[in-house]
C-alpha cells in the first residue's frame, strides 16, 4: 500500500486506488463535498478538523484526507464548489493548533472538468494537533474511524511525544524522612566516584542534580519528580498504586488455563525501585523456579533481563501492577516465566 505522501505527490497514478473500496482506514479517508445546506457545510469542516488532528496525533507516516470522492468511490469532484465556500472549508483547519495541512487541487483527466482536492497531514513528534481555546478537543485515529481523545488518550499521548516528560515531572513535596537511606547512599557514592567530584556534595545536592529533585517555582523548596520518587522513596507505593511486582505461580503449563488452575504462589515485591528489583533477583536465583533443573525453558539471565526491562521501562501511570507469571505442571513439563508491564 502507498503512504499518504506517496498519493498526494502523484495522485493521477493512484487513481484506481482513491476510488477503491479498500482506500479508507487508518491513513486515509474521503469525502463527497455536499453545500446544499450551512449544516451540510459545517459537517465537512468538522470532518476535516477531526481527521487532521487525527492523522497528526496518530499516524507516523501522517495521513490523505481527499474532497470530492463519494464514501462509494464515485468522482464528484469539487468543481461545483464555488472559490468563497470552497476556500472556507479548506481552512478548516486553522481552528486546530500546531499544525497545517498541505492542499493540492487536481484535475482528473477524461472528467469533463471534475477535481478533487487533497489535504496531507503530517506527523507530529512533540505536540497534540488540536482545537484552539479554553476547552481544546483532539482526535486520534482508529481504522476508519477519528475517536475523540479521552483525558488519558492525551496523557499518554503527551507522555508518547515527550510534550511532558513524566520521569521529571513534579510528584510531591521533598520529604528526607521518605528517602530509603541504603539505596540513598549507594547512588550517592556511586554517582560522586563517577563524576570524579572534588568537594563533598550533600543528599539534596546530588538528587537535584541527577534529576531526582526538582525545585519549586514559587518558593524555591525541593520537590520530587516522579521518578525520583519512585527510585529513591522507601514507599512509592504510597503515591503510585501500581508500583509493585506481583509473582504468580499456577500449577499449569498453559498460560490460558490459569484461571482453572490453583495458584501455589502469590507475593508483591514493593519498595524503592533498586530493592524490588534486587530482592526478585535473589528470590527467584533461589526459588524452585530455577533449581533442580538441568535445561530450564529461559535461563536465569534471560528472566532477569526481562524482570529489569518490565521494572524499569514501565509506565507507572497504569493502573495494575507488573505480573511476572509462572506456569508449572508437575507432570514432567517444561516451566514457563513471563514478566509483563
Amino acid at each position: 500500500m502507498p503512504t499518504p505522501k506517496d498519493v498526494f505527490d502523484n495522485p493521477l497514478e493512484y487513481l484506481e486506488f482513491l476510488q477503491s473500496s479498500d482506500f479508507e482506514g487508518q491513513y486515509f479517508e474521503r469525502k463527497e463535498v455536499r453545500i446544499d445546506t450551512k449544516n451540510q457545510i459545517n459537517t465537512l469542516k468538522d470532518k476535516i478538523k477531526q481527521c487532521i488532528s487525527a492523522f497528526a496525533n496518530s499516524n507516523k507516516s501522517g495521513g490523505l484526507l481527499v474532497l470530492g470522492i463519494a464514501d462509494d468511490g464515485t468522482i464528484k469532484g469539487t468543481q461545483h464548489v464555488d472559490e468563497h465556500t470552497l476556500n472556507g472549508i479548506l481552512q478548516a483547519s486553522q481552528d486546530l493548533s500546531k499544525h497545517a495541512p498541505s492542499v493540492k487541487d487536481v484535475e482528473l483527466p477524461n472528467s469533463d472538468g471534475k477535481r478533487v482536492h487533497l489535504l496531507y497531514t503530517s506527523w507530529i513528534s512533540n505536540a497534540i494537533c488540536e482545537t484552539v481555546g479554553n476547552f481544546p478537543q483532539a482526535w486520534k485515529r482508529f481504522g476508519t474511524e477519528c475517536v475523540a481523545l479521552t483525558d488519558q488518550d492525551r496523557e499518554q499521548l503527551k507522555r508518547d511525544k515527550r510534550v511532558v516528560n513524566f520521569e521529571y515531572s513534579y510528584c510531591c513535596p521533598y520529604d528526607p524522612n521518605e528517602l530509603d537511606e541504603r539505596v540513598v547512599e549507594e547512588f550517592k557514592k556511586a554517582f560522586l566516584e563517577s563524576s570524579d567530584a572534588q568537594y563533598s556534595h550533600n543528599t539534596e545536592e546530588v538528587l537535584y542534580q541527577t534529576g531526582a529533585l526538582i525545585k519549586e517555582e514559587e518558593n524555591g523548596k525541593y520537590a520530587f519528580t516522579n521518578a525520583g520518587y519512585l527510585f529513591f522513596a522507601s514507599n512509592p507505593h504510597k503515591r503510585f498504586k501500581n508500583a509493585f511486582v506481583k509473582v504468580l505461580k499456577y500449577d499449569t503449563c498453559d498460560e490460558g488455563l490459569e484461571n482453572n488452575a490453583d495458584t501455589i504462589l502469590d507475593r508483591d515485591f514493593d519498595g524503592a525501585l533498586p530493592n524490588v528489583i534486587r530482592n526478585l533477583q535473589a528470590f527467584l536465583e533461589d526459588s524452585v523456579l530455577f533449581q533442580n533443573l538441568d535445561e530450564p525453558e529461559y535461563p536465569y539471565v534471560t528472566v532477569n533481563e526481562a524482570l529489569v526491562n518490565a521494572v524499569i521501562h514501565r509506565d507507572y501511570t497504569v493502573k495494575t501492577p507488573i505480573c511476572c507469571t509462572a506456569y508449572h505442571s508437575p507432570v514432567s513439563r517444561p516451566r514457563c516465566f513471563s514478566a509483563g508491564m
